[in-house]
């Protein structure tokens, strides 16, 4: 191998170190992102969502896509599922798709609907803005949290005696007159009620003749046909194939200065 030769390997293996150092940093203080190629290509059209959806697509099933300018399918969805919606993108069109990382697709918002969450329940319900902490008695027991008051109790936790207990800053007052107080942290637990007055009752005796009904809503089944956008393939094909002529024509520059 020639000098010159031995300097473009030297070169290149340089600048792919820095490129390789560049990107570690560039990680290593952001938050976690899909590895996804659509979203990469469109992150500046995504919004973080963070939410449980349902599927309710005409005809029973909801069909999840590659992307929202594919027509790949990679999902086929009974309606009732629910799926994790970490993002949405709004196409120019002004379709919302969201991403579901369980199945790496992405899949019409028109054909879901929003699971009954706390973001829901502050919607229908009066919040008053209020902080304080767990009343210490509850030290030494075990506690339960809620989605949202009278919803589903999600995790439990065991104080110890000298243990903290939970600040809170928001409260609810239930239509038995209990009152819920809103954690947004503690142990690993986050945006969660817990009922003040008996943080320590599980649901069946919180609610021995059955919790209130929450979610009044009328889901009715979606009448539009949203299929995937034309529009972003060909762009993606384009830049394969230049990558491919790129790394080609750096391979036959190399084997002819080995040839020398």
């Amino acid at each position: 191998m020639n000098a010159f030769l031995k300097r473009s390997v030297a070169a290149l293996f340089s600048l792919l170190m820095v490129f390789g150092v560049c990107s570690m940093t560039a990680r290593a203080d952001v938050i976690y992102v899909p590895e996804n190629s659509f979203f990469e290509e469109h992150q500046d059209a995504c919004s973080l969502e963070n939410r449980m959806y349902i599927a309710n697509a005409p005809g029973g099933t909801l069909t999840c896509y590659k992307s929202p300018e594919s027509s790949l399918e990679k999902a086929q969805l009974k309606n009732g599922t629910e799926l994790y919606t970490a993002f949405i993108y709004e196409a120019p069109s002004g379709i919302r798709w969201g991403y579901c990382e369980f199945y790496d697709a992405w899949y019409p918002m028109d054909y879901t609907y929003a699971k009954y969450d706390d973001q829901q329940f502050r919607e229908d319900y009066t919040i008053k803005e209020e902080s304080g902490e767990l009343d210490k008695s509850y030290a030494g027991k075990t506690i339960y949290f809620w989605n949202y008051p009278g919803g589903e109790v999600t995790s439990s936790w065991s104080i110890s005696e000298q243990g903290n207990v939970p600040m809170y800053s928001d409260t609810f007052t239930d239509e038995n007159g209990l009152n819920w107080g809103f954690v947004g942290y503690y142990f690993g637990r986050r945006n969660a009620w817990v009922c003040l007055e008996k943080a320590d009752v599980t649901e069946e005796a919180l609610y021995p003749d059955g919790k209130p009904v929450r979610d009044t809503r009328v889901i009715a089944e979606p009448s539009v046909d949203v299929q995937p956008e034309a529009g972003g393939q060909g762009m993606t094909l384009g830049l394969i194939l230049a990558a491919v002529a790129a790394v080609m024509g750096g391979s036959l520059f190399l084997l002819f200065n080995l040839k020398k």
